[in-house]
């Protein structure tokens, strides 16, 4: 696996770390905890969707007159997604910094705007991978044809045997 891929991968497996940290933590019990870690998933989360706008845009350049391994329309959907992601996430800083009680609606608004991103960049992947297998049991050996092989069982059926020399 290529280094990038491995950063990428390790920070968004770090930022699936502090969403669970904000999801077990109580916002009113612990708020330090919840805001610290909803603040650490999401600019981590951003900087892994950067990764992958960069991956996928050096691999739409590289393969322009080979395969495409993806297109650029959905190329840039990704990276209006991952801008408009980051606007969000600014400002629910400048929000935030202003002062959370007077602006907890809108705050709440660029959350769940940030949330809604994320998954809308997850879902962009589909159009990538509609006509595939999972990619996750391609490795796996693939399993003998049934019909191909005779039956060995106790109770196999005789015409099996016929044809072969052992009956």
């Amino acid at each position: 696996m290529h280094v990038k891929n491995k950063a990428a991968t390790a920070l968004s497996v770090v930022a699936c770390v502090f969403l669970v940290t904000l999801t077990v933590c109580n916002e009113k019990a612990c708020s330090h905890v919840h805001d610290t870690s909803a603040v650490i998933f999401f600019v981590l989360y951003l900087v892994y969707m950067a990764f992958v706008c960069a991956f996928l845009s050096a691999a739409v350049d590289q393969h322009a007159r080979s395969v495409n391994l993806i297109t650029r329309a959905s190329l840039r959907l990704k990276q209006g997604i991952a801008a408009a992601n980051f606007t969000s996430l600014a400002l629910l800083g400048i929000f935030s910094s202003l002062g959370w009680s007077a602006h907890a609606n809108k705050i709440a608004l660029c959350e769940w705007a940030a949330v809604l991103l994320i998954l809308a960049f997850n879902f962009s992947f589909f159009h990538e991978f509609s006509g595939t297998s999972v990619a996750v049991i391609q490795d796996l050996p693939s399993v003998p044809d049934p019909s191909a092989d005779h039956p060995r069982g106790a109770y196999a059926p005789l015409a099996a045997y016929a044809e072969s020399d052992e009956f």
